[in-house]
Parts: C-alpha cells; sequence; structure tokens
C-alpha cells in the first residue's frame, strides 16, 4: 500500500491532550494506539490539561494549536 493511500484523521478538541477525564477520556484510550501519522490534533493551547502535561500523557500525534 503507498502511503498516500492512508487517510488522516483530524481529532478537533476544546481541551489537550485531550483531557484524561470525561468524554474525552474514551478519544484518548482510542487514539493512543493508533499509529502517530494516521491523526492530528487541533485544539486549544489555552485549555492544556494540567494533570495529563505533568504525567506526560500527551497522545502521539501532532497537535495544531
Amino acid at each position: 500500500m503507498n502511503k498516500l493511500d492512508f487517510k488522516k484523521t483530524l481529532i478537533i478538541s476544546s481541551y489537550a491532550p485531550p483531557a484524561m477525564r470525561g468524554a474525552p477520556q474514551n478519544m484518548y484510550y482510542l487514539f493512543k494506539n493508533f499509529p502517530p501519522s494516521s491523526y492530528c490534533l487541533l485544539t486549544s493551547y489555552y485549555n492544556i490539561d494540567n494533570i495529563s502535561a505533568q504525567k506526560g500523557n500527551w497522545l502521539k500525534g501532532k497537535y495544531i494549536f
């Protein structure tokens, strides 16, 4: 399969990386096992979840703030 054949998913979340509690937690567990090149996250720099940032629980994909 050619690299151009892969589709990329855009995750839009008001909290980064997304937050590790509540509904965004499901999104985190879904995408943490995806290849980092298969998705990117569009999120707000001002809503970074401090607990996740301190623990290093960021998803490996590209973040766009």
